[in-house]
């Protein structure tokens, strides 16, 4: 099961449930949320991941 420290409270639930559900296809253990502007960041390890959502659909996913 992937843990997820929520920081901002306010993250859209159902886009949350997205993001979790990839990050732990991805086997990621631990992550970090926060709410974006149009995305949700999710910091794990050395990696930050732009969920980028419109109209509550998932469009892209970028990496830094």
């Amino acid at each position: 099961m992937t843990e997820l420290h929520i920081v901002d409270k306010d993250v859209d639930p159902l886009q949350l449930i997205v993001v979790h559900d990839d990050l732990k296809s991805r086997g990621v253990k631990s992550a970090t949320i926060y709410k974006g502007n149009g995305c949700i960041w999710a910091h794990y390890g050395l990696v930050d991941a732009y969920y980028i959502f419109k109209n509550f659909e998932l469009v892209d996913i970028q990496y830094d």
